[in-house]
């Protein structure tokens, strides 16, 4: 059936790692989970725990994978509209701009990806951003898990099953972050339960564009 690799990237005793097996629907069961202190022994952790004979699928990473050649990232402004609109009353704080992120989250982050990609080099890796998540997928609400980065790592492989199964009610935003960097090779993914309107509407609030109108490649 086939496995997911999800992924919390942080410092010492807070680097979340876990793998959860495929299912047709979200939620998605959790096979083995455990924290330690950085990418490569979760990376490392993670492999070990995939049945035997069962392919990895895709991985969720929560932590930035790509930037844009200036100015801030569209995807944030996106997902930060999502949640404020689900009730989250400090939006900017749960998805912040990726200059005011911790190292431990960026560094580790990109390591992770970089050792994924070592290991399995068409794995398809996908950002993911549990705690946002959180606000806009009923399904997120009731996850449970051994520790909070545990349970953020297995959020993270919702998004890595989104990017696989391609439900309709969820996009790859990466499509609207043009053009945009990254030191880790394609293919690279963000799937989040936000679809064509919602995306539209962070980008234009006065609702001048109609969905299926091309989508800047900056929002304001």
């Amino acid at each position: 059936m086939g496995v997911f690799i999800g992924l919390d990237p942080g410092g010492k005793s807070a680097f979340g790692w876990c793998v959860a097996r495929d299912s047709p629907a979200l939620p998605l069961l959790l096979v083995a989970s455990g924290v330690c202190h950085a990418a490569r022994p979760a990376v490392a952790l993670a492999m070990s725990a995939v049945p035997a004979g069962e392919p990895v699928l895709a991985a969720g990473i929560d932590a930035p994978l790509v930037w844009p050649r200036e100015g801030g990232r569209a995807v944030d402004n996106v997902v930060r509209a999502a949640i404020r609109r689900a009730g989250a009353p400090h939006a900017p704080g749960t998805v912040q701009s990726v200059n005011s992120l911790r190292g431990a989250c960026l560094v580790q982050g990109l390591l992770a990806a970089v050792e994924l990609r070592d290991r399995l080099p068409s794995l398809p890796l996908v950002e993911a951003h549990p705690k946002a998540l959180r606000w806009i997928l009923p399904e997120a609400q009731t996850v449970q898990a051994p520790s909070q980065h545990e349970r953020d790592a297995l959020l993270g492989t919702f998004s890595a099953w989104a990017a696989i199964h391609r439900p309709l009610t969820w996009s790859d935003l990466y499509e609207i972050e043009n053009p945009w960097f990254s030191p880790v090779a394609p293919p690279l993914h963000y799937f989040m339960p936000i679809g064509a309107a919602q995306q539209l509407a962070a980008a234009d609030p006065a609702g001048v564009r109609k969905v299926g109108d091309a989508l800047p490649s900056k929002l304001s």
